[in-house]
Formats: structure tokens, C-alpha cells, sequence
């Protein structure tokens, strides 16, 4: 029998991991959302302006509810995996807007996309910077675009993107 969920399964390495949710939980909750985590003791998870922390069998803090268009950073003080279950986001009907200055994004897609593409919709200028856990690229122009070792986006990884200007970033539908 099926509930009609997709699953996902999402490692989490010990230390900190950079990363968004791009399927919609039927109860975002953080002890809902969470739950198959084996390992969350002493765990903390923290969006740009929030955090939570596992402790004693439940998450406390700041943070009450997980959301699909931010980008949140978990330590994880044991490697573990999330099974993430829930329903596919249509990227290309979801918008989330920037402000000028840091701005920390979830990666909506189920498929990855070159940085250019994916951040198309945004009013980059000269010096706008986009960078994953691991890689990084900064805007210089229409005719280059985004430069740097940040290629493409792709799920479940989140993104920090400073922007010059405020804007609205929607992802393109699915190639």
C-alpha cells in the first residue's frame, strides 16, 4: 500500500550540512519532518534567523517549522540519514523573494540545473554572490553570467545568495 508520498532519503554527515527540502511535508513540524532520524541527540538545525536543538526526545528552540524555500545548516554529531516524505513542489509556480544582502535559499527542483538557468529570474548585478556548502560563484555580467566553481544546483543542497537588489527567484520548469 502506498500513501502516495514520495521518499526521499537525505545523509547527514557528522558536522554541519547545508540543505533545503523540496518536497512538501504533509506536517512540517520539526518533530514531524525529523522523526526517522536514528541519531538527532545534541543535533541542532538552524535557518537565517532561527534554531532548534534535540534534546531529551523532541526539538526545542526558535525554530517550530521546517519551509521548502529556505536553506537551513544541521550538525549532526553522528552521521545519519533523513527519510523525508511528502509531495513534489511545482518550482515554476513557487516564489520566493530575496532581500538585498544574504538571503538563505532552498533548492526547489528534483532535478539540477546549470546556475545560470536556475538563478535566471533574479535582478543580479556585478558582485552578487551565490555559494553552496562547497562550492561558490559571483555574477559579472549578462554576457558571463555567474563565474566561479558553483556550476549547477541541485537538490537536496541549500544556498546562501547575496544580492545587490531585492527580487524574486522562481526556478524553471523541469528541462
Amino acid at each position: 500500500h502506498t500513501s502516495g508520498l514520495l521518499l526521499r532519503e537525505v545523509p547527514f554527515n557528522f558536522g554541519w550540512n547545508w540543505l533545503s527540502f523540496n518536497l512538501a511535508f504533509p506536517d512540517n513540524s520539526l518533530n514531524a519532518a525529523l522523526a526517522s532520524l536514528k541519531h538527532p541527540e545534541n543535533d541542532l538545525i538552524r535557518s537565517q534567523t532561527a534554531f532548534s536543538e534535540y534534546n531529551s526526545g523532541a526539538w526545542f528552540g526558535s525554530l517550530p517549522n521546517l519551509s521548502n524555500t529556505t536553506m537551513y545548516i544541521y550538525r549532526a554529531d553522528v552521521t545519519d540519514t533523513l527519510r523525508m516524505q511528502g509531495t513534489p513542489i511545482d518550482p515554476a509556480t513557487t516564489n520566493i523573494p530575496l532581500v538585498a544582502g544574504w538571503n538563505w535559499v532552498g533548492y526547489l527542483p528534483n532535478y539540477a540545473l546549470p546556475i545560470n538557468e536556475a538563478l535566471a529570474s533574479l535582478p543580479a548585478e556585478f558582485g552578487d554572490v551565490a555559494k553552496s556548502q562547497v562550492a561558490f560563484a559571483q555574477y559579472i555580467n549578462s554576457t558571463f553570467g555567474w563565474v566561479g566553481n558553483l556550476k549547477y544546483m541541485a537538490p537536496p543542497n541549500g544556498y546562501q545568495i547575496k544580492l545587490a537588489n531585492p527580487g524574486t527567484l522562481t526556478y524553471p520548469p523541469p528541462p
